[in-house]
């Protein structure tokens, strides 16, 4: 029901933007819930082609909890990446000792965009953190980017990024077009006919 609501909010009622059209795909994770993978194409006049319109609905910090104390709460919960690198090499996403995710993030004073159609999200340095097990405060580098209103209707972990390249097509169709995990099973009872 979450997920139909999304898509009217997206698609209908654009939270983020007209949408011109979408395609999405639901992944099962072996480790994890199934979850939605979402590509919008936003129509002409609904495109964004700054960092100032990027900055307008995706954020990749810590919410002010003074006034978004919803949002707050979830991104915290939901929005920060898990501990890795030196802080847990064992980390699901490390691999050859880096975070397959690029974290832990570098502080950055403003958004930038990136030659791979990918901007590099503002992550301030303004003190903001939160502390998680153990004592260890994470800052705006560990923020995954997010949409402050999407998160705080939904209360729940909502991924958002900006991609100017043919690459978020071709990652999503991939998604489309694996299929789902398959195994091959024999099955055989003992053979019981020289008992008497």
């Amino acid at each position: 029901m979450k997920l139909q609501e999304l898509l009217k909010d997206l698609c209908k009622n654009h939270y983020l933007g007209k949408v011109a059209t979408y395609i999405y795909v639901i992944e099962f994770q072996k480790r994890g819930l199934p979850h939605a993978h979402i590509l919008l194409i936003f129509s002409q006049d609904s495109k964004l082609h700054s960092v100032k319109d990027y900055d307008s609905i995706i954020s990749a910090e810590l919410s002010d909890l003074a006034v978004y104390p919803l949002a707050y709460e979830t991104v915290t919960s939901t929005m920060m990446h898990s501990l890795c690198g030196v802080l847990n090499p064992l980390a699901p996403c490390m691999k050859n000792g880096l975070c397959q995710k690029h974290y832990l993030k570098s502080f950055q004073s403003t958004t930038q965009k990136n030659s791979d159609g990918y901007p590099i999200y503002r992550k301030r340095d303004n003190g903001s953190f939160v502390e998680v097990r153990s004592g260890i405060c994470l800052d705006n580098r560990w923020v995954i980017p997010h949409n402050v209103e999407l998160v705080t209707k939904y209360d729940a972990h909502i991924n958002i990024e900006i991609c100017n390249s043919v690459l978020a097509i071709k990652y999503l169709y991939k998604y489309v077009y694996k299929g789902y995990d398959q195994a091959t099973i024999a099955l055989s009872q003992p053979d019981n006919s020289n008992e008497p």
